[in-house]
């Protein structure tokens, strides 16, 4: 840390921090060196912890022989697909990589996230591991959909080298209660709307299945009703109780309704002792209906 406030912690006395005005800090380096060249962050100390990148590039005042043995990324970082909430590990592995320092940072978010070990963001889910002299890895625990993607490995050299590597959480679809319709009754030849939203990454495909595990295609499910009655004629003893039983076959459902002399039996069935049978649906498309007599 170079900074706290305005108290300056670096031994090097050429850097100095001022608090020009209210909500503004600045850090000041004088007579910049080639060593100074690298990333800067301003962090401030919150929940949750904010932190603003900035980077320096020195050009130097007469032309430097670059060392042949500079820092290079050895393989590039793997892309990983991830479960949510299980572990992620992004690895940048670094060749000579002498006195200069790895920073990761969230592209999408512009976000330094580490630099060295150290973790700058306040983030408990998120270390780096320095498991050999060329191998840093970003370890993300219990990984969420927010995680998903760019993630940057940065050295700062001059100019500064970086890759990039992506992170891709991926979360099994579920349904979206609040938005899905369940039970709907309504009247033939009237609109009805099934509404079903589900979530998911990637995003789910939907479907629409009758009851009876049959596809269909949609603008086109209408089936003409169909109309059989299992005994044509029923004889029964004078004083005693008949049956009769009607089955419809239609698509949407058919709406069922008794008849005596061209007269439809509505209303108290009971007061002309007559019972009516609530329909029964056996399957998507076959009502069963009875009148007791």
């Amino acid at each position: 840390m170079l900074v706290f406030e305005t108290r300056v912690l670096s031994p090097d006395e050429r850097v100095r921090a001022e608090h020009t005005r209210p909500n503004s800090w600045l850090l000041r380096i004088a007579q910049v060196r080639t060593s100074d060249a690298g990333l800067y962050a301003c962090v401030v100390d919150s929940t949750p912890r904010l932190s603003q990148l900035g980077a320096l590039e020195v050009r130097p005042l007469r032309e430097v022989t670059v060392h042949k043995d500079e820092p290079y990324f050895a393989e590039p970082i793997p892309s990983l697909t991830v479960a949510a909430g299980r572990n992620a590990a992004l690895k940048c592995v670094v060749e000579n990589l002498g006195n200069y320092t790895v920073a990761w940072l969230n592209v999408d978010k512009q976000t330094l996230l580490a630099l060295h070990t150290h973790v700058i963001v306040q983030n408990d889910r998120i270390r780096v591991s320095h498991g050999s002299l060329r191998s840093w890895q970003l370890e993300i625990r219990d990984v969420k959909p927010e995680d998903t993607g760019y993630y940057m490995c940065q050295v700062n050299t001059r100019p500064m080298k970086n890759q990039v590597g992506y992170l891709n959480v991926v979360v099994a679809p579920y349904f979206v209660d609040a938005f899905t319709a369940r039970n709907l009754t309504a009247r033939e030849n009237s609109n009805v709307s099934f509404r079903c939203e589900a979530s998911g990454n990637p995003e789910p495909k939907i479907t629409w299945r009758r009851e009876d595990g049959q596809s269909f295609r949609l603008g086109d499910q209408k089936v003409t009703p169909m109309i059989w009655v299992p005994n044509q004629v029923v004889g029964a003893a004078l004083g005693s109780s008949v049956a009769l039983e009607c089955h419809t076959e239609a698509h949407p459902a058919s709406e069922n309704f008794w008849f005596r002399s061209s007269r439809r039996l509505d209303g108290d069935l009971s007061a002309n002792g007559l019972k009516h049978k609530k329909p029964k649906r056996h399957e998507a498309s076959t009502t069963k209906t009875g009148l007791k007599v």
